[in-house]
């Protein structure tokens, strides 16, 4: 079968769709995890061992690993970065702009050219191939192609680690953008490369080479509070 990175007829491997760091934290102690949907026959279900599919070459699947092993670093400790936390945001200084966003690129690309039910929200017509194109030359563009914005969730005062959503796309100030939590934030990326009027461009990832991340309770998504309530109703 072909890779969908190279286009060649290669063996394929095993390859995450969503990278391991972001749902480590939420396993349960017979290693699954919550995913909440919106979709009301589908309000939860428990996965194994993260979500694979056969997409890319090993040689391709490294290429897309080492964005993620710089986010995961990132995230969780091994690159030498400075961080602040005033007024409600979490900043974090010097990233390297390239690696975070051709991660981001990549993340909503892989989802979208996925097979698996949960990611059936993220189809991304045109953008697809231009994605493609963008992230096999290792092309980030400026900080308003593809945007990405996002936010760490608390629910009273405590960090919420133990989520994770079925990506969707939505709309935001008129511009469609791919929405979903994992590693205890909201994730929005832009599926669009006309973003400059976008209210709130100033937290733009890479923007001043900083990586911006807003706190934000779980109550101020409705999205998250509807979800909460089929899974209560459910049960």
């Amino acid at each position: 079968m072909k890779c969908k990175y190279c286009d060649q007829d290669l063996p394929l491997i095993h390859s995450h769709i969503v990278p391991e760091f972001l749902y480590t934290s939420l396993y349960d102690s017979q290693h699954r995890f919550l995913i909440l949907s919106n979709a009301d026959k589908k309000p939860f279900s428990l996965k194994q061992k993260g979500i694979r599919e056969n997409l890319f070459c090993e040689t391709c699947d490294k290429k897309i690993g080492n964005y993620e092993d710089y986010v995961a670093k990132v995230f969780k400790g091994g690159v030498g970065l400075t961080m602040s936390d005033k007024n409600g945001l979490i900043t974090i200084h010097d990233i390297d702009y390239a690696k975070m966003k051709l991660f981001t690129m990549s993340l909503v690309w892989r989802m979208s050219i996925s097979s698996h039910e949960i990611f059936s929200n993220v189809k991304l017509g045109p953008h697809e191939d231009r994605l493609k194109q963008m992230i096999t030359s290792e092309n980030p563009g400026t900080i308003d192609d593809y945007s990405c914005v996002s936010f760490i969730l608390y629910d009273k005062g405590e960090l919420v680690k133990d989520l994770i959503s079925m990506p969707e796309i939505v709309k935001s100030q008129g511009i469609r953008v791919c929405r979903f939590i994992a590693g205890a934030l909201i994730w929005m990326i832009f599926i669009s490369i006309h973003n400059k009027q976008y209210e709130g461009r100033k937290w733009f990832l890479g923007f001043d080479n900083k990586m911006f991340i807003r706190k934000a309770n779980v109550t101020d998504f409705p999205f998250i509070v509807d979800m909460a309530k089929r899974i209560v109703n459910k049960r």
